[in-house]
């Protein structure tokens, strides 16, 4: 979907006149953003650029003006929090993922490779993975997205964070006896931790940093 996406989906106009200097380009994805017809494209008001070329830059002082620009403190700081909460999630998303196959091993789906065939070892995990993420990882991925514009970016982000902290401190504290004498409240848990990756920090720290740095600097910054 994203290939296609990629190939098929018109440029926005902005970047084609900024960036492709395509002008009959230009024109026809100011029909699209519009909802005309493309074909009357060449009948449309002349596009006027956002930034007027007088004052566009040459693209060698990108990173002095990136430069100067995180140099004040009101932008940096921005910068920092994004990187930092980016940071931090990974630490925890990306442990957990180097050690889940202790889950799958306890919902019964990390075969013996010694007495299983390759294919079957693979089969197992991957449909072991699969119901991890029907149960925890889409369904927050969908609250969120539901939920995103009514509660907030910060407020999920805040929830997502506050919730991994309690949930990871009680696995820590209760790890062993969860997995040995509680292998549903082992998954449960594990279900909920992926649950609040997704239903906070994991969407947030993607949506955040594409939506508060200006446009020059936003791919650079994100």
């Amino acid at each position: 979907c994203t290939l296609y996406s990629r190939f098929h989906l018109p440029e926005s106009p902005r970047y084609a006149e900024r960036v492709l200097k395509d002008q009959e380009l230009t024109e026809i994805s100011k029909a699209y953003a519009l909802g005309v017809n493309p074909e009357s494209a060449t009948n449309l008001v002349p596009y006027e650029p956002v930034i007027q070329p007088a004052k566009r830059s040459d693209s060698r002082h990108h990173f002095r003006d990136f430069r100067i620009y995180f140099s004040k403190w009101r932008n940096l700081k921005v910068l920092i929090g994004t990187c930092s909460t980016w940071f931090l999630l990974d630490i925890a998303f990306y442990g957990l993922t180097l050690n889940q196959s202790i889950v799958i091993s306890a919902i019964g789906f990390a075969p013996d490779t010694s007495t299983t065939s390759p294919w079957e070892t693979l089969w197992k995990q991957a449909l072991g993975n699969l119901i991890i993420s029907l149960l925890g990882s889409i369904p927050g991925y969908y609250v969120t997205v539901f939920t995103v514009e009514r509660l907030g970016r910060k407020t999920i982000q805040i929830i997502g964070f506050v919730m991994e902290t309690i949930l990871f401190i009680i696995v820590a504290a209760a790890f062993y006896p969860l997995k040995d004498r509680s292998t549903g409240a082992f998954i449960f848990m594990f279900v909920l931790i992926q649950f609040f990756f997704q239903f906070g920090a994991n969407a947030t720290t993607f949506i955040i940093p594409a939506e508060v740095f200006p446009t020059r600097f936003r791919a650079t910054a994100h």
